[in-house]
Formats: structure tokens, sequence, C-alpha cells
């Protein structure tokens, strides 16, 4: 019983070992698309600034 539940127990960790990877990756990746949004925004502006 207990080898059962070991294996039980580490079949669930790595479940959740791999969904707090996922949920890190996915926020690296959304960080990383704010930043692109900002640096073209900045350029954006600096864009209409010399146009004007």
């Amino acid at each position: 019983m207990s080898n059962s539940q070991g294996g039980e127990n580490s079949r669930l960790f790595a479940a959740l070992k791999n969904i707090a990877v996922t949920l890190l990756a996915s926020g690296k990746t959304r960080l990383e698309l704010l930043g692109n949004e900002i640096e073209e925004e900045k350029l954006r502006a600096v864009n209409l600034l010399l146009m004007a």
C-alpha cells in the first residue's frame, strides 16, 4: 500500500511542478510581451514628436 501511495505522491508532485513551470514560463512570456509593447509605444511617441 505505501509503495502505491508513494508513487501517487511522486506523480502528484511532478504534476504540480509541471504546472508551476508552465505558469512561470507563461508569466515570463507576458512580461516580455509587455516590454515589447512599451518599447513600441516609446518609439511611436518619439516618432509623433519628431513629426510635430
